[in-house]
């Protein structure tokens, strides 16, 4: 079984989660603005998910932490 999700980790994405909730309940000022939103929060939840992915499968997704010569 994979770890948990370190607190920190956890606690970004429940800020997300709150942060789309409440956009969601703004006027709309524009057409598109909640596509563009939905699309910036998946942004968001890839690169907090690629940090979860490389510390859980270091030997598969490389980081900077195992990355001993870069040119």
């Amino acid at each position: 079984m994979l770890n948990k999700l370190p607190k920190p980790e956890q606690h970004i994405l429940n800020k997300l989660v709150d942060a789309h909730n409440a956009f969601t309940k703004l006027d709309v000022t524009h057409d598109s603005e909640l596509k563009e939103w939905v699309i910036s929060l998946h942004r968001l939840q890839h690169i907090l998910m690629a940090r979860i992915v490389r510390r859980d499968y270091p030997n598969t997704f490389t980081n900077n932490k195992n990355i001993k010569d870069v040119k």
